[in-house]
């Protein structure tokens, strides 16, 4: 008798305890209802920009294969020439960076020229000491 007096309490308590989640889950279900259509929202938004983007980029495309159509109808000597400008403009600045490299060289070289005579004026010094202290 208490086993089943038992029983009929868990059972009670389950079934409230369900009734509740059910209770709480009805709740949540128009915030999850209304989540899922804002994300739909949003997803179909972002279709929309990306669709009109890539409507844009085939335009700027095309305008682009045009652009290079009218150079190919240009004179070759006025494109040969833009060419060899491009060309000396690079060598300028290789040469600008070349004479900065040259700079820095020489100045190191410099450097190091006295460190040797420095060095050169202590191992003397050395040396000497050396032969007195052998004496």
């Amino acid at each position: 008798m208490d086993r089943a007096k038992l029983d009929n309490r868990t059972y009670g308590d389950s079934k409230r305890a369900a009734e509740l989640a059910r209770a709480q889950t009805g709740s949540q279900l128009p915030n999850a209802k209304k989540t899922v259509k804002d994300l739909f929202l949003l997803i179909k938004e972002s279709n929309m920009k990306a669709k009109a983007q890539m409507q844009d980029f085939e335009m700027l495309k095309k305008s682009e294969m045009r652009d290079e159509g009218a150079l190919a109808g240009r004179n070759i000597e006025s494109y040969q020439y833009e060419e060899v400008m491009r060309e000396l403009e690079f060598v300028k600045l290789e040469l600008s960076k070349l004479k900065l490299h040259k700079a820095y060289v020489l100045e190191e070289k410099s450097r190091m020229e006295k460190e040797v005579k420095a060095l050169s004026s202590k191992m003397l010094s050395y040396l000497n000491s050396v032969k007195a202290l052998r004496k």
